[in-house]
């Protein structure tokens, strides 16, 4: 099995408290485009307690 880390390096548990966010890293070229050469962080999400374990999110680039 795997193990899925928080922000703080330490293994995410069963049963604390977690909020997520969603960071965006634009491309260069995208960032040229739009004419604005910073990234995006969302805001926090609610807390939420994990009560199962869950997957690794898919890390590929193909978007069906």
């Amino acid at each position: 099995m795997y193990s899925i880390y928080d922000t703080d390096g330490k293994t995410i548990e069963l049963g604390l408290n977690y909020s997520a966010f969603v960071v965006v890293t634009f491309t260069p070229a995208y960032k040229k485009y739009l004419d604005n050469f910073t990234d995006f962080i969302s805001a926090p999400s609610d807390t939420f307690t994990l009560t199962r374990r869950i997957g690794s999110p898919f890390t590929g680039s193909k978007i069906d």
